[in-house]
C-alpha cells in the first residue's frame, strides 16, 4: 500500500506542477495568444485572418531557409542570424502596420502586416533581450533570464500596443476599399 501511494504521490505531482513557474508561464502565454487572436479575428475579416497564418508559416518557413544559408556564408551563428531576422521582419512588418495611419485606401497586405505585428508584440522585448545576451553575455536587466523583459512585454502590450493596434483596425475598417 505504501509503495502504491507513494506512485500515485509521484504521479499527481508530475501532472499538475503547481510549483513550477514556467508550466503556469507556459499556460498563460498559451490562453495570451490565444485571446489576443480572437481579438485580431473579431477585428478584420476570415479572409484576413486566414491570408495571416498562411503569411506566417510561409515567413517562418523562409525565415528558417534564410537562416541555413546565412549560416553557411557568415561566421554569427545560427543564434543570432535567427533573432537578427525576426527583428528585422517584425521592424518591417510593424512599419507597414504603422502605416495605416497614412494611408488613403484599403490595403490587405497592410492589415496582415498589422496582424502580425499585433501577434509578436508582447515578445519582441524579449527577442531584443536574447539578442543582447547572445553578444553580450547579459540581458536588458543584467540578469540570464529573459523572463523580466518577457513581462514588460506583455506589460507593453496591454498598456500602449493593443490601443494602439485596435486604433488601426478601426481606422483600416474606414478606409475606402478599391
Amino acid at each position: 500500500k505504501s509503495i502504491l501511494n507513494e506512485l500515485v504521490e509521484a504521479k499527481e505531482g508530475k501532472m499538475i506542477p503547481l510549483r513550477h513557474s514556467e508550466f503556469w508561464t507556459a499556460m498563460f502565454v498559451l490562453v495570451f495568444v490565444s485571446s489576443g487572436l480572437l481579438v485580431i479575428y473579431k477585428s478584420v475579416s476570415l479572409k484576413e485572418t486566414a491570408i495571416s497564418v498562411v503569411a506566417f508559416i510561409a515567413s517562418m518557413s523562409l525565415l528558417s531557409v534564410f537562416t541555413a544559408f546565412m549560416n553557411e556564408i557568415t561566421f554569427l551563428g545560427t543564434d543570432k542570424i535567427s533573432l537578427i531576422s525576426i527583428i528585422g521582419m517584425y521592424a518591417f512588418v510593424l512599419v507597414q502596420g504603422l502605416s495605416i495611419f497614412s494611408a488613403s485606401s484599403y490595403s490587405r497586405f497592410k492589415i496582415v502586416c498589422l496582424i502580425l505585428a499585433n501577434v509578436g508584440a508582447p515578445f519582441i522585448f524579449m527577442l531584443i533581450s536574447e539578442l543582447l545576451r547572445d553578444i553580450t553575455g547579459r540581458t536588458f536587466f543584467g540578469g540570464h533570464s529573459p523572463e523580466p523583459e518577457f513581462w514588460l512585454g506583455i506589460l507593453a502590450y496591454f498598456v500602449v500596443f493593443m490601443p494602439l493596434f485596435r486604433n488601426l483596425y478601426m481606422r483600416s475598417q474606414a478606409l475606402p476599399k478599391n
